[in-house]
């Protein structure tokens, strides 16, 4: 089949899409430049922000009266609304034939094949598993640039943040495995690497007892033939003084910081549970000026 992957949200999720993409090929399916042109559609969502949510709903609402005429057109809801929605997908839209969740996205290629076989819309969810979806071959949108996440999920539970509950608890990939990865890459021509977290300055806490974030982005940087390193997103109150001078040490680390403020006022940062205050992020934020020049914040 032709298949097209509309994307929502964040870089992520621009992962999981590439992933899915190398799977279907890997399936001996083909990419389409077009969802007019595809045998199969597929909505990797989000639902961090509500008009995320309704884009998704209306485009997938949209292929109603499509589906009505070309009946053997398969559609695919997957990532963090279908993660939260789960059957709640396929009770609204009856066109929809396969829902999957953020955690079983290796699943996809065989659910396809259950549904042409039996003809019955395949809905799976899993609430946690082991597997990371970086480990999952990919169809990369660019040669010389690759995503590479580091972690998954978040454990700091902001008061109005839905993370945690469809990416799940935080979990970190062991450092050699990224550092083989991140050279496997460049040998495959890659020249700029994003690493990815929803909060990469906690990086490894939860496999050596505490981040360490730092040694990785350096030992990352020592690597020959990765001309450039990015990194997002970065929670304040994580970020340190040793990942400040790591930036500013290494030539092939883009001193880019992507460093979100949420408020300006300290009475509604306590509400949203940041665990910083004003004060200390516009110290944070001379600190880094301080020390890496031409820095991008």
């Amino acid at each position: 089949m032709n298949f097209f992957i509309k994307t929502f949200g964040c870089q992520m999720n621009k992962d999981d899409s590439e992933r899915m993409a190398g799977l279907l090929c890997h399936a001996g399916h083909e990419p389409s430049v077009s969802p007019d042109t595809a045998d199969l559609i597929i909505f990797n969502t989000c639902c961090v922000r509500q008009n995320a949510d309704d884009r998704a709903f209306g485009q997938i609402a949209a292929l109603k009266q499509r589906k009505a005429e070309r009946p053997d057109l398969l559609i695919a809801v997957g990532g963090c609304l279908a993660q939260l929605e789960g059957q709640g997908i396929g009770d609204r839209f009856a066109h929809v034939d396969i829902v999957f969740g953020t955690e079983n996205l290796s699943h996809l290629p065989l659910m396809i094949e259950t549904l042409r076989a039996t003809g019955q819309r395949q809905v799976e969810l899993v609430k946690e598993s082991g597997d990371f979806a970086s480990d999952l071959p990919g169809k990369r949108l660019h040669e010389w640039h690759s995503w590479l996440p580091i972690a998954v999920g978040c454990d700091n539970f902001c008061s109005y943040c839905i993370v945690p509950f469809v990416r799940g608890r935080e979990k970190s990939r062991p450092a050699e495995t990224l550092i083989e990865a991140a050279r496997e890459l460049v040998e495959s021509g890659v020249e700029e690497i994003t690493l990815l977290g929803q909060n990469v300055n906690s990086y490894g806490r939860d496999l050596y007892g505490k981040p360490r974030f730092a040694p990785l982005l350096a030992a990352l940087s020592d690597i020959d033939g990765l001309k450039r390193i990015r990194f997002t997103t970065s929670h304040p109150k994580d970020l340190t003084d040793e990942l400040i001078e790591t930036v500013a040490a290494h030539d092939n680390i883009c001193p880019h910081f992507h460093l979100p403020l949420q408020a300006g006022s300290d009475r509604i940062l306590r509400l949203m549970r940041r665990k910083y205050d004003s004060a200390g992020y516009l110290e944070l934020i001379d600190k880094i000026r301080s020390r890496v020049d031409g820095v991008a914040i």
